[in-house]
């Protein structure tokens, strides 16, 4: 059972910590649209910094993983017990869907040629995936134990 709640509390972690960096980056590029800065430079620059954060947002899930892992040898768990904790990571995870087309909201594209527009269209889907990832990882999780 501490398997399952190590693998929930891992994919919460992940999942909204890189949902929060996620909009700030949204945000940012926001502001530069509306100031006329936007280039292909300043959005390579930006997904930068929100990939190192990703990075850092992912370390302590990853290690919770492991200890998820490593306790989950002790004890069989029976299906019963691992429909709530899938049910709140899949709630997590429309969660994080939603706010991410929210999000989406807030760019101007209206400002912008058709290649930057495909540019953020492209960092959108890149942005689902790194907030999908590890509560992906946790059902696969909750599963095999």
């Amino acid at each position: 059972m501490v398997s399952l709640s190590l693998f929930v509390i891992a994919g919460l972690i992940a999942g909204i910590g890189i949902l929060v960096v996620y909009k700030r980056l949204v945000y940012r590029l926001a502001n530069l649209i509306n100031e006329n800065k936007f280039n292909q430079q300043s959005l390579q620059k930006e997904q930068t910094k929100y990939f190192i954060s990703v990075a850092l947002i992912e370390a302590l899930p990853i290690i919770l993983f492991v200890f998820g892992f490593v306790n989950a040898q002790d004890a069989a768990i029976d299906f019963s017990s691992k429909i709530i904790p899938f049910i709140i990571i899949l709630g997590l995870a429309a969660f994080c869907i939603a706010q991410v087309f929210i999000t989406k909201q807030e760019i101007p594209t209206e400002k912008l040629s058709s290649s930057e527009q495909n540019l953020i269209k492209t960092f959108h889907f890149v942005g689902i995936a790194t907030i999908l990832a590890i509560p992906t990882l946790s059902i696969v999780g909750i599963l095999v134990v």
